[in-house]
């Protein structure tokens, strides 16, 4: 399945969602809430541990996104465990699939907020693809460069001696520009050719 149809898929069933509300009272057996607003009634608790294992991120990940304000600080049992509902456990989905396409938690944030207020943030979002694609598109083109300038070096390297070890160079194969052996480098590495 391509990274496309997890993105729509994420995004389908984000908006499903209830916008997540705290709760009001306290976890009663950690398993099960109490009333926590429409539709959220008895729904199932997750530990950190559950969700990360059914999300496929670290517990790590949650605590950052939760310190970072994506997904929202969540309740805890009487004895200090963090539970999670669906709803969060939806949501943390989302951010997930979200960053695998390279979105930042900024941009996420503000996907989030307008979510959380009621408001489709379905045009924000496509600016936010639009300068994804312009951004991938341009470092494609980075690393294509990068590509032809590795295989000249590539190239240049199998035809030259491996270093002497009395040779002050660590290998002459990559060296500073401009550089002689024994002379201090002036930046940015060449292949240097016979």
């Amino acid at each position: 399945m391509g990274l496309t149809f997890k993105w729509l898929e994420g995004v389908r069933s984000f908006y499903r969602l209830v916008p997540a509300e705290r709760f009001e009272s306290g976890v009663d057996d950690g398993r099960t809430t109490g009333d926590r607003g429409s539709g959220m009634r008895g729904a199932v608790l997750m530990r950190i541990g559950e969700v990360a294992a059914d999300v496929g991120v670290d517990t790590s990940t949650i605590r950052y996104y939760e310190s970072v304000g994506v997904l929202p600080e969540p309740e805890r049992t009487a004895s200090g465990y963090r539970v999670y509902t669906t709803a969060d456990v939806e949501r943390l989905r989302f951010v997930t699939l979200a960053r695998s396409l390279g979105v930042g938690l900024d941009d996420i944030r503000q996907i989030l907020g307008l979510r959380d207020q009621g408001e489709a943030p379905c045009g924000y979002v496509r600016g936010v693809l639009d300068r994804q694609v312009g951004a991938v598109e341009e470092r494609i083109e980075q690393l294509q460069a990068l590509s032809g300038e590795l295989r000249k070096l590539q190239e240049a390297a199998r035809t030259l001696p491996d270093t002497g070890s009395d040779d002050p160079c660590v290998c002459h194969i990559l060296q500073p520009a401009g550089a002689e052996h024994g002379a201090p480098g002036t930046g940015g590495l060449k292949a240097v050719t016979t």
